[in-house]
């Protein structure tokens, strides 16, 4: 038992840590966003080793109550976090951990390029003030 719960955190750590500098290097919310999905299967897997070594009921039926009590867990608390962002629709979308610049794989923008995008912005944000007026 205490292996699996060794395992259990371990699988944890690791797979918070992968995803988070994965998300950072490819400049990809979205994977921050699929955390959960890892968390649900280690999670799974740690309560059916559990409850194999400690119960006589068959695999199957245990695989079932293993599934259905990950998914809940993990789904309440994306439900919660989801619930919590949705309040506050101003608030940007952004990553929140930086890591060092080394495990940047995405290309960067040099400061020059962001600010001739943005000088481009001006005459159409000036066409959307008149029209507003």
């Amino acid at each position: 038992m205490p292996v699996w719960a060794c395992w259990a955190s371990s699988a944890f750590f690791l797979a918070s840590n992968a995803t988070e500098y994965t998300a950072f290097a490819f400049s990809a919310r979205v994977l921050d966003d699929l955390m959960p999905v890892p968390f649900a299967v280690i999670l799974a897997l740690a309560l059916f080793q559990h409850l194999r070594l400690v119960s006589r009921k068959p695999p199957r039926r245990l695989a079932v109550v293993t599934a259905a009590v990950a998914l809940c867990v993990v789904g309440g608390i994306t439900l919660l976090a989801y619930s919590v962002a949705s309040e506050d629709l101003g608030r940007l979308r952004y990553m929140r951990y930086l890591k060092p610049p080394v495990f940047r794989l995405a290309s960067g923008k040099t400061p020059e390029a962001f600010f001739s995008r943005a000088g481009a912005l001006k005459p159409r944000l000036d066409r959307q003030i008149d029209q507003d007026e």
